[in-house]
């Protein structure tokens, strides 16, 4: 691998005893075939005429039997790039192992999207730990190799060598965690490095419809009524399945619109001044004037004094409520005298009277054990509602943008804009 393929490294390494502990052994497999291994073939774009992808044997020798692999997502501190560095100030280039491949003037241009390296360190005579990207650099695994298949009477000591190799790697990183810091790695406006945006909105529907299905199959009352004389009866949460679905929901249309805000908000609107009137303003104001501020609309998203300007309103006070606790009327429990007797009335328990609970109907429960399926499901109907106008109000252009995303896990940028901002000034090349 080319030493110009990342910026030059200005730190230097601060500790250098992995290194000793674990020297790098050259891996025999090394030749890049079309040939991919059938457990990864599926998970690469398939190849053409002009565009292919190739990788190295999975086993680093022929004679290689994996042991074990460690996702380092699950490690400490995990950074790949932090990683990266550190090993190649520590062993040098790193393997190359795979990478994707345009056929231009008869030679092989490999594109940085696909690139997959390794470095292959030595644990003892027979125990070998690779550690390797994977899945076009997406993922950096530990893959623990033997030169055979281990016997029951090898296993302990396999495992105390293992374990102190990830000991000993991760105290590698976190005393070489300077090697990489967030502030000095990307731009003050962070948009302009074209990112990759999780994509809230579908984590938080998805999760509302799971707490929802949930709450149908789990949320009961409490069984225990009678309480004893000066004892303290149990907090219920009964209702807090179907609160915390509501949440979701709500909290899902939110962040909808702040992402259409975030990536769509015209340049002329993006300084701080105008905050409170775009991405801090009320869900409702949001979601009016967004075509004011966003590019890429048509229309009004929600016009007020219709149908869904009414139940988005209904749905801004339900949240305002629960999301800052407000006490409403609902949580006051009554003693009132009748005949000389006591008699306890709790708005959120008892009938209210015709009256009231016809005025009810305009609103959502505000305690914990008034928001039952009912409500929830209402919430869900104005939301998809809601979506579905976002999508009617946006340019053809804008709703097939938004319908690329909306139920993926992350948003992804534009391919041809990643891919001319890597490979500008570019001339890196292998021949076969």
């Amino acid at each position: 691998m080319n030493a110009d393929n990342v910026r030059n490294i200005p730190k230097r390494i601060q500790d250098k005893g992995f290194a000793k502990s674990y020297p790098r052994t050259t891996r025999s497999n090394t030749v890049l075939s079309q040939e991919l291994d059938a457990d990864i073939r599926g998970c690469y774009p398939p190849a053409t005429e002009i565009e292919f992808h190739v990788a190295t044997p999975t086993a680093p020798n022929p004679n290689s039997v994996l042991l074990k692999e460690f996702d380092t997502a699950d490690l400490p501190n995990p950074n790949m790039l932090l990683a990266y560095r550190m090993l190649k100030l520590l062993y040098g280039d790193p393997d190359l192992l795979a990478c994707r491949c345009v056929l231009q003037d008869d030679t092989q241009h490999y594109s940085p999207f696909g690139m997959e390296w390794g470095y292959l360190l030595k644990i003892d005579e027979k125990l070998l730990m690779e550690v390797r990207s994977f899945l076009s650099n997406a993922r950096l695994v530990l893959r623990l190799w033997s030169d055979h298949r281990p016997g029951d009477d090898e296993q302990e000591a396999i495992s105390v060598k293992t374990s102190k190799f990830l000991s000993d790697y991760m105290t590698s990183i976190n005393k070489n965690a300077h090697l990489f810091n967030e502030d000095e790695e990307l731009p003050k406006n962070r948009l302009t490095a074209t990112p990759m945006v999780w994509n809230v909105f579908a984590q938080n529907y998805k999760a509302a419809e799971s707490l929802l299905e949930l709450a149908e199959s789990e949320d009961t009352p409490t069984l225990e009524r009678n309480v004893l004389w000066q004892g303290v009866p149990e907090i219920s949460t009964y209702g807090s399945l179907y609160v915390s679905s509501a949440i979701q929901f709500f909290s899902a249309l939110e962040a909808l619109i702040n992402t259409v805000l975030t990536l769509k908000l015209r340049e002329e609107f993006r300084a701080n001044h105008y905050d409170r009137i775009t991405v801090r303003a009320d869900l409702d104001v949001r979601l009016m004037t967004a075509h004011l501020f966003c590019s890429g609309f048509e229309k009004q998203i929600v016009t007020p004094k219709t149908h869904l300007w009414t139940q988005l309103l209904k749905l801004r006070d339900f949240r305002n409520t629960i999301v800052h606790g407000n006490i409403t009327p609902e949580h006051y429990i009554y003693v009132l005298n009748e005949d000389d007797n006591i008699f306890y009335y709790a708005p959120s328990l008892d009938f209210r009277g015709r009256k009231r609970e016809r005025a009810d109907q305009a609103r959502y429960p505000t305690t914990m054990n008034g928001v039952r399926e009912g409500a929830v499901t209402e919430i869900k109907e104005t939301v998809d509602q809601v979506i579905e106008a976002i999508l009617n109000a946006a340019d053809a252009e804008t709703a097939e943008w938004l319908n690329g995303w909306l139920w993926s896990p992350v948003i992804q940028p534009g391919v041809t804009e990643m891919i001319d901002r890597f490979t500008t000034n570019r001339s890196d090349s292998f021949s076969e």
